[in-house]
């Protein structure tokens, strides 16, 4: 069941969002930036209360027909590979995805690249065209930008999906992008799909091509994608050992309401709130261990080789192999009234609505929080590179653990992290956006983590971009 919520801008602009009834509050600023166009730092009430980002709808007070006002910020960030990925977002394959490089759009409508050139990090031969962007997507060494106007331009890596020439007639009209680990799939407002890159990854859609329309949404998988219809059916293509062939379940995907992937193999969720899995076991693609017990599933989130299972009692279910997150024994009796989950390559962060956090799963992947627990307070949105995890709080100050390395120690930065709006994350560092529009990286110098090259340039940026990141 959903919601039909106005939301309104402080210029007076309102526009109607649908959410999930059991939807959070960050779950509408999601839909609410979407339906705006405009990157949204916080719902407020009327009264003039900030909505915590991890509540439920129903524990606020949201009801059909509520009005909230939103306040819009200047930073808007996407990821990719080792690009950087949005907070609330899941990586949605094998972690190898990522890149090494960034780029920032500015409000003016400039932007600037920087990391691995080989991975994206330099755009000047596009940089005249990444204007009015909506949206941004990679595949392990590709940028794929979305503009208002419903075209795509790509740079990076020719071979896995940094050139779209030869399809490039039919990208127009487009509502949205998807990436795997080699090859973008980009959905048009009529409901069809076009592909480009490496065709062994995703690219090659010839085996299904009559059977792409009406496509509501797309997943990916490391090497395979799968479209949701309207009809609530499923599509699957790509590497059929990474979850690319979905005959043995085909029967059973009906009436879908959303998917979620991990490094090969997929997990759906029905209307009555039951999941189907399919693929690659050691990708947790078989769920019989666990099927009894997902029922009333409302949120499903993954690692490359676990997924975890938020249920609408708000405890959770995990499957898949134990070392990276599959196994949650050693805390579920903590995982109460869990509103969303976050995962790195190898564990699971789940966000409770009253602002704390639990974690379980590999320790060198941000599945210890103990040395940070008691910073873990009021958190707001929780954000992941491979290995660590960066928690925002509502004061705007930022927590992180995890492998240091990849961005799980903030030490150097920890005294800007303040006003902190979003936190975006690519394989191995972390990007904050602060009120005032500048940005602050941490975690692997050549892979995003430094910034000080184009510190200058990063001034009222509206969207950041990974070259390594995939959004799900």
């Amino acid at each position: 069941m959903s919601l039909s919520v106005d939301v309104t801008l402080l210029s007076g602009r309102t526009v109607t969002v649908q959410v999930a009834s059991d939807g959070t509050v960050n779950d509408l600023r999601r839909s609410s930036q979407e339906e705006l166009g405009t990157p949204i730092a916080n719902l407020v009430t009327s009264p003039g209360e900030c909505l915590p980002g991890p509540a439920l709808l129903t524990t606020v007070g949201i009801g059909q027909g509520t009005q909230v006002f939103a306040t819009a910020r200047t930073t808007l960030v996407a990821s990719c590979y080792s690009g950087f990925l949005r907070a609330g977002s899941t990586w949605n394959l094998a972690f190898s995805n990522l890149a090494d490089a960034f780029v920032a759009f500015r409000l003016n409508g400039s932007a600037t690249a920087w990391g691995d050139a080989g991975y994206g990090g330099d755009c000047e031969v596009v940089r005249d065209q990444l204007y009015d962007v909506q949206e941004v997507a990679t595949t392990y060494g590709a940028f794929a930008v979305l503009r208002r106007d419903g075209t795509v331009v790509t740079w990076g890596s020719p071979e896995i999906g940094g050139d779209c020439t030869s399809c490039k007639a039919e990208l127009k009209n487009i509502r949205a992008l998807r990436a795997s680990r080699g090859a973008f799939a980009a959905i048009r407002e009529d409901g069809a799909v076009v592909t480009w890159g490496d065709p062994f990854r995703g690219a090659d859609i010839s085996r299904v091509q009559n059977r792409l329309a009406g496509v509501r949404e797309v997943r990916a998988a490391a090497r395979s994608f799968a479209a949701l219809r309207e009809d609530g059916t499923v599509v699957t293509w790509g590497d059929a050992k990474h979850g690319g062939n979905s005959a043995d379940v085909q029967h059973r995907l009906e009436q879908v309401l959303d998917i979620a992937a991990s490094g090969g193999a997929f997990a759906a969720r029905r209307h009555d709130g039951t999941v189907v899995t399919w693929g690659e076991a050691k990708f947790s693609g078989d769920s019989s261990a666990v099927q009894e017990r997902l029922v009333q599933v409302r949120k499903i989130c993954a690692t490359p080789h676990a997924f975890t299972a938020i249920k609408e009692d708000g405890t959770v279910v995990t499957w898949g192999e134990p070392e990276y997150g599959g196994d949650c024994t050693s805390v579920q009796d903590q995982l109460k009234d869990v509103c969303e989950v976050c995962a790195t390559a190898g564990a699971f962060a789940g966000l409770r609505a009253d602002g704390t956090v639990v974690t379980w799963g590999n320790s060198e992947f941000g599945g210890d929080s103990a040395a940070v627990r008691e910073l873990l307070v009021q958190v707001q949105t929780l954000t992941a590179s491979a290995r660590a995890i960066a928690a925002r709080r509502a004061d705007g100050h930022v927590v992180t653990w995890g492998c240091a390395e990849s961005g799980g120690d903030s030490r150097e930065v920890q005294d800007e992290l303040f006003q902190v709006e979003d936190v975006f994350a690519n394989q191995m560092a972390f990007a904050a956006l602060k009120a005032d529009g500048s940005v602050v990286t941490w975690g692997a110098q050549g892979a995003g983590g430094d910034s000080s090259s184009v510190r200058a340039e990063l001034y009222s940026v509206q969207m950041l971009g990974p070259i390594a990141f995939l959004e799900i």
